[in-house]
């Protein structure tokens, strides 16, 4: 699955911006009209795309306090 993540240092070091964008779900199938389930579902579908932004301060040399949230979109047959 894709996936892409990047950061930005702001305000010289004092605080960070960072970025997440990936697909973490997804799958297809497609099945002959004859197959034994096929009063079910003879295609399926999903595809989900999810962004995350964050931000972080650093509070010391080896630690950093951070806050962020994750919006996904999904899309299914």
């Amino acid at each position: 699955m894709p996936s892409f993540y990047a950061v930005q240092r702001l305000f010289d070091g004092r605080a960070f911006v960072g970025l997440g964008l990936t697909s973490p779900f997804g799958l297809s199938g497609k099945f002959d009209r004859d197959w034994f389930g096929r009063y079910d579902s003879i295609e399926s579908k999903l595809k989900t795309i999810n962004i995350g932004p964050v931000i972080a301060v650093p509070v010391g040399d080896n630690f950093s306090i951070g806050a962020g949230f994750d919006a996904q979109y999904a899309d299914s047959t």
